[in-house]
Parts: structure tokens; C-alpha cells; sequence
């Protein structure tokens, strides 16, 4: 549509100090089955440009839909522009950003199975067969939802500085939700599939590996107990650490947040906020995980960044305009949703390191508590404050080093450093999610990750119903 060199002409054809036009084509299919019924089929493409100019220390941003030429753009940058020398400095920071090296590469997708080639026809008879098998795995299962989503993105950014990126990105994903009834007590359960993957991700779900283990996990919990109340010692199982580190830790982390102080990692870089046995990175470069990229949407190269380090604050995640303000480098953490967003400061995939424990060490050596051993529905966060509280979806009592009565609904409620600094063992075994997610701030929408060891809390505040 254009070539590079007239992208890079139109960056530099307004004497800014910095102009940026990143576009955006997107296709996407969905599809939904509810108690084998096809709620939703739908299919949709789009093709935009976000503009921003950084004038005299203010931005302007502008995008731009569907009809895209030469000239159309150069009258975005314009009205940037505009916007840019319009805005009343009295009123705001002057806002600068870091020095970067111009980048040029074309990066393509690389998946097994398009899933643009594959029919719907065909997507709808393995989506309704995991669907199917998951309904009539028991009499209790009153409810079965399966949702099921694919994108194709080619993100073209350029800039002022020289830089010219044009990356290709397939996302998959597929989730299944089971409830569950009998005698009055009523239970649900999830579990997701998602990666920077084609087709190929739903072909390798079987009933036995997907279907049935959401069912048989929801059925049992209708047996269940309801789990103590007060402060254990609690183990977290790797998706509960996943959960964890991208909302507890990783929002905080976020160097927007610190910049506006709103986050409790504020003046804290270098200061010991953990165990020394907890590491956490942000990591774009997790081969094939659903928050993975190769430059973000500023056209920096992604790269895993330490945000804890034996225990110590070692680095926010930034963008261009974070890094200038904190004198560092650029972390590669800057994301859209689509054309229509400026870039911001996001998450990628957050997860904790693994240690040194294992994890039948790990349970062998608690006497009384409580292992977590899915994350839940509902909960919440306030990252500013260093508060939580989260749901998990099954958990067992502890008992003299052995995991006994499965309990459900129990709640975990807590303060992020105290937290941090109670962990004490991290085991060696380790797994990202898989699961994915979109992360909401700011109104947009980013595909993550998280994950984790398995981690001993020393206590916690356990209740539920």
C-alpha cells in the first residue's frame, strides 16, 4: 500500500519533534457455542492508521480509517500537529522521549495452520465436538460455554527517527466453561487455550485433555467443602503465581503508574521488596506465548526485562516517554489496541522464575495449610494501594505434608509486599499458563501471559464460603 520510503518521507515532511505513523490491518473470526447451540459466528476486518507528533514538548494524536493515500495521511500528520501546538503547556508536563537507533525489519508470521484458510465449517466441527463432549460428560453439567477467537495483524510502524518495522502477528485462542448442579449447590470451572499460534492450538485439544478435565474438575467440586477461615501457610500452584505477578506486581511495575504515583514501587528501585528467593521478569520473547511480539507498537525490539531480582526492584517496564523521564533505556513495553490507541506502557508475559525447591519438598515440609491449585472467578486488585484479593477455582487442606479434602470457593486476600516478602520456597518445576488473556488499562485491550513456579506464602489470609 506504501512503500517505505514514503512513510518515512511523511514522518519527516512537518518538522516535529518526533512524528509516528503506525498502521494497522486486522482480520478476526469468533465464534461461540452454547449447550450446542451456535450463539455467534462473525468475521471482520479493518484497515486504519494511528498518527501521533510530539511538538514543543506535547503530543497529538490522530487516526485515521478504511480510506488511506498519501494524502490522507499527510492531512492526519497535520491535524497532529495541530493538536500538538494547540494544547495548553500551563497545564501539563512538557513530555519528551528517549533516543533511539532507527530500526528497519520485516517480520512475518510463522504458524503451521492459518486459521484464514481453514473453513468455518471446519473450525465449527472441532470447536462443537470439544463442546459436546464436555456437556454430556456427566447428568450434573447443566451449562457448557465455548468461545473461540483468531486474529491476523500487520502492524506497520514508522517514524521520525528512521524507523521502519512491518511485523505479521496470528493469535489464537479457545475457552471452555463448565457449571455444574446437584442438591442444590451449583459450581463452575474454565480453562482456556491460547498462544501467538495458527489453528494448530485447537487441533492439538482433545476431549480428553481439554473437555473432560474442565467437566470431571466441576463435578467434583460439587463435593467439595468450604474452606477454613484465618491465616495459613498457603502453597500457590503456577497459574495462582501467574495471576499474582501480572496483577499484584506487574501493574506496579508499569513506569507510567510510578510516574504518576500510583504505584507502591515508587522510589523503591534497588530496595529489597521480596524474599530473596523470588525473581519475576516481563518477557515479550516467550516463544509462541499469547503476549509475545518481536517490536512493540513504538518499534522497539522486545526483550525480557528483570523487574525483581533475588528479592530487589531492579527495573520498571517502559516505553519511549517513561524511559526519557527515568534516564533509562526502553524496555520494549509500549502497546495499542489497534490503530485507534496511542501506544502505552503494557505487560507482556509476567511470570516468577523458578527456585531451587521441589514441589513435593515443598509439600512434604507443611504441616497445616492450603494449596491453591486454580485460579477462580472474580476478585479484585488495587495495585496503587498494594491490596488483593483473589478466587480460586479449586484448592486443597493440607494435612501433615499430603493434600486431603478438596475445598472450593476459597478467597485469598492480602498486601502485595507483605506477600512478596512471606514467600518462602519456589520451586523448580515451572509452566506459563498457556491460557492467555486481554489485560484492560486505559481502555485498550492487550493479549498477555503469566505464570510461575509453584510458591510457599508463608501466610495468608484464606476464607470463602
Amino acid at each position: 500500500m506504501f512503500t517505505k520510503q514514503t512513510l518515512l518521507e511523511l514522518c519527516a515532511s512537518v518538522g516535529a519533534d518526533f512524528t509516528e505513523v503506525r498502521i494497522v490491518e486486522s482480520f478476526n473470526a469468533a465464534i461461540q457455542i452454547q449447550d450446542g447451540k451456535a450463539l455467534k459466528l462473525s468475521s471482520s476486518n479493518s484497515i486504519g492508521a494511528g498518527i501521533r507528533v510530539l511538538k514543543d514538548g506535547s503530543w497529538g494524536f490522530v487516526s485515521c480509517e478504511n480510506i488511506l493515500n498519501k494524502d490522507s495521511l499527510y492531512s492526519a500528520i497535520k491535524n497532529a500537529l495541530a493538536l500538538a501546538v494547540s494544547s495548553d503547556r500551563k497545564w501539563t508536563e512538557k513530555r519528551e522521549i528517549a533516543k533511539v537507533e532507527p530500526i528497519q525489519a520485516i517480520i512475518s508470521s510463522k504458524v503451521k495452520i492459518d486459521p484464514r484458510n481453514v473453513p468455518f465449517k471446519t473450525k465449527m466441527e472441532k470447536l462443537s465436538q470439544l463442546e459436546a463432549s464436555a456437556r454430556k460428560y456427566s447428568p450434573s453439567v447443566v451449562n457448557t460455554v465455548l468461545n473461540y477467537g483468531d486474529s491476523y495483524i500487520k502492524e506497520t510502524i514508522s517514524n521520525s527517527s528512521g524507523t521502519y518495522i512491518q511485523q505479521e502477528k496470528i493469535l489464537t485462542r479457545a475457552s471452555l466453561t463448565v457449571t455444574a448442579y446437584k442438591d442444590g449447590v451449583r459450581q463452575s470451572s474454565h480453562k482456556s487455550a491460547a498462544g501467538v499460534k495458527g489453528f494448530e492450538i485447537i487441533e492439538e485439544l482433545t476431549p480428553e485433555n481439554f473437555s473432560h478435565k474442565v467437566a470431571s474438575k466441576t463435578v467434583e467440586l460439587l463435593a467439595a467443602e468450604n474452606p477454613p477461615s484465618g491465616r495459613f501457610p498457603v502453597i500457590l500452584a503456577p497459574s495462582m503465581v501467574g495471576l499474582f505477578t501480572h496483577e499484584a506486581v506487574g501493574h506496579n511495575a508499569e513506569a507510567d503508574a510510578v510516574k504518576s504515583s500510583s504505584s507502591i514501587f515508587e522510589g523503591k528501585i534497588g530496595s529489597q521488596i521480596a524474599s530473596s528467593v523470588v525473581s519475576m521478569v516481563d518477557d515479550p520473547t516467550f516463544e509462541n506465548a499469547y503476549g509475545s511480539y518481536v517490536y512493540d507498537s513504538e518499534g522497539t525490539k522486545a526483550k525480557k526485562t528483570i523487574i525483581i531480582e533475588n528479592g530487589v526492584l531492579k527495573n520498571f517496564i517502559n516505553n519511549l516517554e517513561t524511559a526519557r523521564f527515568f534516564n533509562v533505556s526502553p524496555t520494549g513495553n509500549a502497546r495499542a489496541d489497534g490503530y485507534s490507541s496511542s501506544p502505552i506502557v503494557r505487560m507482556s508475559n509476567t511470570y516468577m522464575l523458578p527456585g531451587k525447591s521441589s514441589f513435593d519438598d515443598i509439600l512434604a515440609g507443611t504441616k497445616k495449610g492450603i494449596f491453591v491449585e486454580d485460579v477462580g472467578f472474580g476478585g479484585y486488585v488495587f495495585p496503587e494501594r498494594g491490596q488483593f484479593m483473589f478466587n480460586a477455582n479449586s484448592s486443597y487442606l493440607i494435612e501433615n505434608g499430603k493434600k486431603t479434602k478438596l475445598l472450593k470457593n476459597v478467597s485469598l486476600t492480602g498486601l502485595t509486599l507483605e506477600t512478596l516478602l512471606n514467600v518462602e520456597q519456589v520451586s523448580k518445576e515451572f509452566s506459563l499458563s498457556g491460557e492467555g488473556g486481554t489485560c484492560g488499562k486505559s481502555g485498550q485491550g492487550a493479549p498477555v501471559d503469566d505464570g510461575g513456579p509453584y510458591i510457599k506464602v508463608k501466610e495468608m489470609l484464606v476464607g470463602g464460603r
